[in-house]
């Protein structure tokens, strides 16, 4: 199962080698912090949308076929990404990345669940499979750091390459198919309803958060509704319906995909502006953040691999809760020691306490997600359960990056007319990185009063998007608490219909 794993691992580590690298393609390319949002955005709603198909289609055409296909194209458009010249074709490079990442993450959890069908097996797998994903998160900020240090941010898209590569070849000769060879059709009018409708409210969230309510927004809100209406409708009526029938009923999903959505929503929107934090506020070089972040990685693996003992001891229910509640305290606890000049005891102690909850929450969720659908519906159970997670991530950034923008251009918007004028002011409020530029240019006293005002208010931000986030997850905590059984629950899967039988 090595090279199933890599496909977590290169997801992981191109996730966080792009955050790291956030204040110098601003710099570089002159980005706004909107148009760096829309660097995330972009990968969101091209990975979330197709992810329903891509999982049903791993499941029917066969998941190390998926695998390969995903492989090869990630490796391809992280390569076009590194000779991106203008922000416009970043942009456009990581929603490519992002079909990539759709056609291969379902394949790898469903590979996963076919290949271990006792409950201990399965619970220690997706324990490796987690610990992978921060083995990559961990990876990411070290040798990224590294490579923008000595070769520029270019470089960080390259490290994906020779992990796709290994991954083709690997996943070519030593990996075996799996697939669902049942005789049930294929929902394509289902599919194409949903991916349709999921395009279209991942578009209206991520626009919303960049440029506010358009018309287009509008637009696409409304025929999400009338899309998602429509999906309903139609999978009353089928006999091919997307899902097993029993699955949204199965409180081992619901409740673990809706308290997971939901921790995504609250740490993709409070944590997007750390690495900018280190790097433009406390001024720390990218390989120095990520030495820093790195431990943290590392107390996520130790949370995800104690994840099948603690289960074992007191329920899935009771575990999921409780790492939730400590990752609310840890965020908060990391929020309250955000500042221009922090003390170290609130960041090192809140963030520690934040990676080893999350790391058991996102281990112990997976399992009972997994672990609830049948064998031969793994992909496309997986996938939704992606897809519901990218919609928490974008809402987080549209939402929560909102309030925290917002904040930080009234912050700074109290030097209008004085230190500042129209045009520097403008510059200030667009970007922190690009307030330090300003205040360079600017005469030593002016330099520091510009720039104790722009870390105050970014800081501010920051920090009130992380207590929102703080309360997001407790509110998360109080949903596994309710909602996810003690033990797992598999979805019984009806027999498929007789293939002489009229489908609706």
């Amino acid at each position: 199962m090595l090279f199933p794993l890599l496909g977590v691992g290169i997801i992981a580590v191109d996730d966080t080698v792009l955050n790291l690298a956030l204040p110098a393609i601003s710099r570089d390319l002159g980005a706004s912090t909107e148009e760096l949002q829309w660097a995330i955005n972009a990968y969101v709603l091209a990975f979330a949308g197709p992810l329903l198909a891509t999982g049903a289609l791993a499941d029917r055409w066969g998941r190390k076929r998926m695998l390969l296909i995903g492989a090869a194209l990630f490796g391809l458009t992280s390569l076009a990404a590194s000779l991106s010249t203008t922000t416009g074709m970043l942009i456009a490079f990581r929603g490519a990345q992002g079909l990539a990442g759709a056609i291969l993450l379902p394949a790898t959890l469903a590979l996963l669940r076919a290949t271990f069908t006792d409950s201990r097996e399965r619970t220690f797998a997706i324990g490796v499979w987690s610990a992978v994903f921060s083995v990559g998160a961990m990876l990411g900020p070290l040798v990224g750091g590294l490579l923008i240090d000595s070769y520029g941010w270019r470089a960080v898209f390259l490290i994906n390459v020779p992990i796709a590569l290994i991954m083709v070849v690997g996943t070519a000769f030593l990996v075996r198919e799996s697939r669902d060879r049942s005789t049930r059709a294929f929902p394509f009018q289902g599919l194409l309803i949903a991916v349709s409708g999921i395009v279209a409210l991942v578009y209206a969230i991520t626009a919303a958060g960049a440029h506010g309510v358009t018309v287009g927004v509008t637009i696409a809100a409304v025929a999400a509704v009338l899309l998602f209406g429509l999906l309903v409708w139609q999978q009353r009526r089928t006999r091919d319906p997307i899902l097993p029938p029993g699955l949204l009923r199965n409180r081992s999903f619901t409740g673990a995909s809706t308290a997971m959505a939901l921790t995504v929503f609250a740490l993709m929107g409070s944590l997007f502006f750390l690495s900018q934090y280190l790097q433009s506020v406390l001024l720390f070089s990218p390989l120095a953040a990520g030495l820093l972040l790195a431990p943290l990685a590392v107390l996520e693996i130790v949370g995800a691999l104690s994840a099948a003992r603690i289960i074992a001891w007191i329920g899935v229910k009771n575990t999921l809760g409780g790492s939730l509640v400590a990752s609310a305290a840890g965020l908060l606890l990391l929020a309250l020691g955000s500042a221009p000049d922090p003390g170290h005891a609130p960041l090192i102690v809140g963030a520690a306490v934040m990676s080893v909850g999350l790391g058991l929450a996102f281990t112990t969720a997976a399992d009972s997600i997994i672990g609830s659908l049948p064998v031969d519906r793994a992909g496309i159970g997986s996938a939704l359960d992606e897809t519901l997670q990218q919609f928490g991530a974008a809402l987080g950034v549209a939402i929560l990056g909102a309030v925290a923008n917002s904040l930080y251009r009234d912050g700074v918007a109290t030097m209008r007319g004085g230190t500042l004028d129209g045009v520097r002011l403008s510059q200030v409020q667009s970007s922190v990185q690009e307030a330090g530029i300003v205040a360079d240019a600017l005469p030593p006293p002016d330099e520091r009063v510009v720039l104790s005002v722009v870390y105050d208010a970014f800081c501010g931000g920051m920090s009130t998007a992380m207590v929102v986030g703080a309360g997001l997850l407790a509110i998360a905590a109080g949903l596994a608490f309710w909602l996810v059984p003690h033990r797992v629950v598999e979805t019984a899967e009806p027999a498929p219909p007789r293939t002489d039988e009229p489908h609706a």
